[in-house]
């Protein structure tokens, strides 16, 4: 009896130590919020391997983008890898909100054909057209819908300027607008880089308010779900 009192009292000391410890420990700090970045469109089941690099055009061909699109249009051109059948493609333009990415338009489904693509654009709030094109010449185009442009003093446009390798399903940044008031020529004190890879890295923009961001996701599947 008294070694099962002297247990329980064992354990009652414990126990009030460990709340005394409690109360006088400093509360633990709030973890830090990390930006939902909706890098993962889509679940897909059995995802393959796709890469997207852009392509540096020879003097004949700019010639011939510069003819075939409209003045003050942006061209891009890119070639896409896969390791295996790519069956369907998204274009969606995101925003930019309290440091985390939105949809900004429409999703926009097409087909693509696997090679040399053109993103064409004067700007993504005019929006963009998404053109695929195989070695025999065959085109699959699609239109990434505009949207009402922001009041700014003036704006940054960039591309995609190196090789990025993704799963189908996983959204893949080829082009970023920014909105601003200020003057970049005299504002020193402010830094901004028109580079589409800042979707991955949402905090070298942050300060600005009016950032969008083109994303293609390519598919493997036939209408997969939404990733959760």
């Amino acid at each position: 009896m008294k070694k099962a009192l002297a247990m329980m009292l064992a354990l009652l000391l414990s126990v009030l130590a460990g709340c005394g410890a409690a109360g006088t420990a400093p509360p633990s700090p709030e973890p830090t919020p990390v930006p939902t970045v909706p890098v993962q469109e889509y679940a897909e089941s059995d995802p393959i391997t796709v890469t997207v690099t852009p392509v540096e055009l020879t003097e004949e061909e700019q010639e011939i983008a510069y003819l075939s699109s409209r003045i003050g249009d942006e061209v891009h051109v890119y070639n896409l890898e896969a390791d295996g059948e790519i069956k369907g493609a998204v274009a969606t333009v995101f925003s930019l909100v309290d440091g985390a990415w939105e949809h900004h338009t429409v999703s926009v489904g097409f087909d693509p054909a696997e090679g040399r693509f053109s993103v064409v654009s004067s700007g993504l709030a005019d929006g963009a057209t998404v053109n695929f094109t195989t070695p025999s010449g065959a085109l699959s185009s699609a239109g990434a819908p505009g949207f009402e442009p922001p009041d700014a003093g003036f704006y940054l446009y960039g591309a995609l300027g190196r090789s990025v390798t993704a799963q189908t399903g996983q959204n893949i940044p080829v082009a970023v607008q920014i909105f601003d008031n200020y003057d970049p020529e005299t504002d020193s004190g402010e830094v901004v880089s028109a580079d589409p890879e800042g979707f991955y890295n949402p905090e070298i923009f942050e300060g600005l308010d009016n950032v969008y961001v083109l994303c293609l996701c390519f598919l493997s599947e036939e209408n997969p779900p939404l990733a959760q």
